[in-house]
């Protein structure tokens, strides 16, 4: 193994290690209060509530066969942009590219475009991927 990885390696492992000491230690310090536990229980409420009168509205909204219609386009438009992505994302891996970011610049219907592409170089220890 390179001498430099396998320094860099022992030292991740240490602070790794050194990170669930420091995590067990504070796990005895937990934030807790009646008064916190009441007012989580009330937000939960709250957040229910907001969600079924969004629901509600969105459901009387639907009536509109204009809403619909632009609601319904809407989810077509969004998953015909994600296809096109993906398509850009294929060809963008068939152009060779030097540095680990690299830009192409366009012009489409007179407007300039850039496109910016980073290379992600990710690791694994142990199939855990480090971030």
């Amino acid at each position: 193994m390179e001498p430099i990885l396998d320094k860099l390696l022992r030292k991740l492992l240490g602070l790794k290690q050194k990170t669930a000491d420091n995590k067990a230690l504070l796990k005895d310090y937990k934030i807790k209060s009646d008064r916190l536990t009441q007012l989580v229980s009330d937000k939960k409420d709250i957040m229910v509530q907001i969600k079924d009168e969004k629901d509600r509205l969105e459901n009387e909204m639907m009536e509109d066969n204009d809403y619909a219609d632009a609601k319904k386009t809407e989810k077509e438009l969004k998953i015909n942009a994600k296809e096109v992505n993906s398509d850009i994302r294929q060809e963008l891996y068939s152009i060779k590219m030097g540095a680990l970011t690299d830009s192409l610049d366009f012009v489409i219907d007179g407007e300039p475009i850039k496109i910016q592409v980073e290379k992600f170089r990710k690791f694994y220890l142990n199939g855990k991927e480090q971030k």
